[in-house]
């Protein structure tokens, strides 16, 4: 899981639209049981690979580039 464990998937829903601002892409879903990870979606790098999308670390903060 994102904190180092391990934990077991309940489910998985596929090609799932989701929006950015304007920008719409898409995504399969994975369902975890509640672990009070701190998030509530988290958005790796095969969805980012797959949408051309790039992560920009600036002194202002962190943005979502498409």
């Amino acid at each position: 899981d994102a904190k180092g464990g391990i934990s077991t998937l309940k489910g998985l829903v596929q090609d799932v639209p989701l929006f950015c601002g304007a920008a719409k892409t898409w995504t399969n879903l994975f369902v975890a049981p509640d672990t009070n990870a701190g998030f509530d979606l988290l958005l790796g790098h095969p969805w980012a690979l797959g949408n051309s999308v790039s992560i920009v670390e600036r002194e202002s903060g962190t943005y979502v580039v498409f």
